[in-house]
């Protein structure tokens, strides 16, 4: 209870708005890297932000990679960002530094100079190279699983965090660029979530630093509300007494059917929900359904809309699937989040195997930058202007792009407009 009441107090002076900068607008074709250290390199938040970026956004053919280097810190990133990042030649960015930058002790200023020295010359150099970029803010340490024998430990690291937060917070605004306050964010919901299931919830990880998957998924939302990002992934309209269906972009109707009591549309869409695997379990840090009511992701980022109008019964009942729910007149009129209420919904099984495509590429990813990359980047150094050295690390860096590229189309053949059913049916 104290180290609650702690949070409580820590979070009302340290929390910082995600929304205090305009929001960074994707354009299609854009390539998306996602930096920062291992808990980048855990390759969780960044599968979730790919998944998104890439199913729900399928009309923007975005492209994504992700450069975490286990260790890392912001002063360290700027010695391999121009071999390893510009690599891929990325139009937009995301950084995640601070959890080790703040060398896990109470915040000195020798630790915000040399924090703030590093983010500014990642910035600088961004921006230098025309890179759009949403600044990160570090996460948090885990009230009870950091230094479990340290009871302070969580306390002064927390401390520190916000304060490396920031700073970074203001290299944004100097800068004009969109910042993701993952530290506030992820505060926020450790406060609540341990008060709803527990103190031994963690949100940090079992270490303390590493996030399970509720932590990451966390990170994910934070960068997605620094995105300008369209109000709907589907809107399904049905005027069920005239007989007309429309729907938004993405979405195509294949064929329709009316009757006295039912209706049935055929659809295919190319812009998925993002899906979740079902687990009642919700206090479970590896179900995200846990996370879910502390955050408005469905209404703000996965609305798959439905809006049924001029039914002549007072309820009726939908089917996406293998399930049914039945809704009264006045929601249907409004409109159901289809991908709220339908959790099991027949996205699933190609949403987790596009899923599991992406891990197996940023796993590559994480191969050939730490393994490889560091290698070629030793060479260029130690050969500085021998041109026979020049051309063989280029050479060698374009077929790791090449083979890269393999891993990218795999994910891309994947992504398949995918085809479903709705039946709506009166209830008499």
């Amino acid at each position: 209870m104290l180290k609650v009441r702690f949070l409580s107090s820590l979070f009302l002076l340290c929390f910082i708005s995600a929304s205090f900068a305009e929001t960074l607008t994707l354009q299609k074709g854009d390539k998306v890297a996602i930096i920062g250290d291992s808990i980048t390199e855990q390759k969780c938040y960044s599968r979730y932000l790919e998944l998104y970026l890439t199913l729900c956004l399928s009309e923007l053919n975005l492209k994504v990679m992700q450069f975490g280097w286990g260790g890392e810190t912001a002063p360290a990133f700027t010695r391999r960002m121009e071999f390893d990042l510009m690599a891929w030649k990325p139009t937009v960015v995301t950084t995640c530094y601070g959890m080790n930058d703040g060398k896990y002790r109470p915040y000195e200023d020798f630790i915000g100079e040399a924090y703030r020295k590093g983010m500014e010359t990642i910035v600088k150099f961004l921006k230098s190279k025309n890179i759009r970029t949403i600044v990160g803010a570090p996460g948090v340490v885990d009230s009870e699983s950091w230094q479990r024998n340290n009871p302070d430990a969580d306390k002064f690291y927390n401390a520190n965090l916000a304060k490396l937060a920031k700073i970074v917070k203001e290299i944004a605004k100097t800068n004009e660029l969109s910042f993701s306050d993952i530290h506030g964010q992820m505060m926020k919901f450790m406060l609540s979530a341990k008060k709803q299931y527990g103190e031994k919830y963690v949100v940090g990880g079992r270490d303390g630093i590493h996030p399970e998957k509720n932590g990451h998924f966390l990170m994910a939302y934070s960068f997605l509300s620094s995105l300008d990002l369209p109000e709907k992934i589907a809107e399904i309209n049905v005027d069920f007494k005239n007989e007309k269906i429309d729907m938004s972009h993405g979405h195509i109707l294949q064929k329709s059917h009316f009757g006295a009591l039912e209706a049935k549309l055929n659809i295919e869409s190319s812009k998925y929900p993002f899906c979740f695997q079902s687990d009642n379990r919700l206090n479970n840090e590896n179900n995200l359904l846990g996370v879910l009511p502390f955050i408005d992701f469905q209404e703000k980022f996965n609305n798959f809309e439905l809006k049924v109008r001029n039914i002549p019964t007072k309820t009726a009942s939908i089917r996406w699937g293998t399930k049914t729910k039945t809704f009264n007149k006045e929601e249907l009129a409004k409109g159901i989040n289809l991908a709220n209420e339908f959790i099991e919904n027949p996205f699933q099984s190609s949403f987790l195997n596009i899923s599991n495509l992406i891990y197996h590429k940023q796993s590559f990813e994480t191969s050939f930058v730490k393994r490889s990359f560091s290698g070629l980047r030793a060479i260029q150094q130690d050969f500085k202007g021998d041109k026979e050295s020049t051309a063989f690390t280029k050479n060698i860096v374009r077929k790791y792009m090449l083979k890269h590229q393999g891993h990218v189309e795999k994910v891309k053949q994947a992504i398949q407009p995918l085809k479903h059913e709705l039946f709506i049916s009166l209830n008499p």
